[in-house]
Protein backbone atom coordinates (compact mmCIF):
# COMPACT_ATOMS: atom_id res chain seq x y z
CA UNK A 1 0.00 0.00 0.00
CA UNK A 2 1.35 3.74 -0.66
CA UNK A 3 1.31 6.31 1.34
CA UNK A 4 -1.00 9.27 0.89
CA UNK A 5 0.34 12.52 -0.35
CA UNK A 6 1.78 14.93 1.89
CA UNK A 7 -1.01 17.68 0.96
CA UNK A 8 -3.36 15.34 1.50
CA UNK A 9 -2.42 14.27 4.83
CA UNK A 10 -2.28 18.02 5.71
CA UNK A 11 -5.60 18.56 4.63
CA UNK A 12 -6.89 15.85 7.36
CA UNK A 13 -4.92 17.14 9.76
CA UNK A 14 -5.76 20.23 9.09
CA UNK A 15 -9.85 19.47 8.95
CA UNK A 16 -9.91 17.33 11.84
CA UNK A 17 -8.03 19.52 14.47
CA UNK A 18 -10.14 22.63 12.86
CA UNK A 19 -13.66 20.03 14.11
CA UNK A 20 -12.19 19.47 16.89
CA UNK A 21 -11.01 22.76 18.95
CA UNK A 22 -14.81 23.99 17.73
CA UNK A 23 -15.80 22.54 21.45
CA UNK A 24 -12.57 24.11 23.18
CA UNK A 25 -12.10 28.36 24.27
CA UNK A 26 -9.51 29.43 22.52
CA UNK A 27 -7.40 32.50 24.01
CA UNK A 28 -7.47 35.68 22.19
CA UNK A 29 -3.57 35.93 23.30
CA UNK A 30 -2.73 33.07 21.32
CA UNK A 31 -5.43 33.38 18.13
CA UNK A 32 -3.12 34.90 16.09
CA UNK A 33 0.17 33.16 16.81
CA UNK A 34 -0.52 29.85 16.46
CA UNK A 35 1.86 27.55 14.37
CA UNK A 36 1.73 24.25 12.88
CA UNK A 37 4.74 21.71 12.40
CA UNK A 38 4.71 17.92 10.91
CA UNK A 39 7.52 15.10 12.22
CA UNK A 40 7.58 11.62 11.23
CA UNK A 41 6.86 8.67 13.35
CA UNK A 42 6.47 4.95 12.17
CA UNK A 43 4.54 5.45 9.50
CA UNK A 44 1.98 8.45 11.05
CA UNK A 45 2.55 12.10 10.24
CA UNK A 46 2.10 14.00 13.46
CA UNK A 47 0.85 17.72 13.28
CA UNK A 48 1.80 20.04 16.26
CA UNK A 49 -0.28 22.99 16.40
CA UNK A 50 1.41 25.02 19.09
CA UNK A 51 2.46 28.99 20.17
CA UNK A 52 5.78 29.31 19.86
CA UNK A 53 8.07 30.11 23.45
CA UNK A 54 10.66 32.34 24.69
CA UNK A 55 12.51 30.00 22.97
CA UNK A 56 12.32 27.38 20.51
CA UNK A 57 12.73 24.98 23.49
CA UNK A 58 9.54 26.03 25.22
CA UNK A 59 6.56 26.13 22.62
CA UNK A 60 2.90 25.63 24.23
CA UNK A 61 1.11 22.96 22.32
CA UNK A 62 -2.51 23.17 22.02
CA UNK A 63 -2.90 20.36 19.76
CA UNK A 64 -1.29 16.61 18.46
CA UNK A 65 -3.20 15.55 15.46
CA UNK A 66 -1.93 11.78 14.59
CA UNK A 67 -2.34 10.96 10.64
CA UNK A 68 -1.83 7.40 9.57
CA UNK A 69 0.31 8.17 6.31
CA UNK A 70 -1.31 4.75 4.74
CA UNK A 71 -5.43 4.98 5.70
CA UNK A 72 -5.96 8.85 6.81
CA UNK A 73 -7.01 7.99 9.80
CA UNK A 74 -6.82 10.64 12.09
CA UNK A 75 -6.95 11.31 16.13
CA UNK A 76 -6.79 14.47 17.48
CA UNK A 77 -5.83 15.17 21.49
CA UNK A 78 -6.08 19.00 22.59
CA UNK A 79 -4.10 19.98 25.26
CA UNK A 80 -4.31 22.86 27.72
CA UNK A 81 -7.38 24.15 26.57
CA UNK A 82 -10.88 24.52 28.37
CA UNK A 83 -13.68 22.73 26.95
CA UNK A 84 -17.29 25.07 25.97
Amino acid sequence: MKELPTRELEEIARLRTQRELEDYVIPDEIRGNVSVTMLFEDGQRVFLLYVPGKTRLDPRIIARTTVDAMTGEATVEVLGLERI
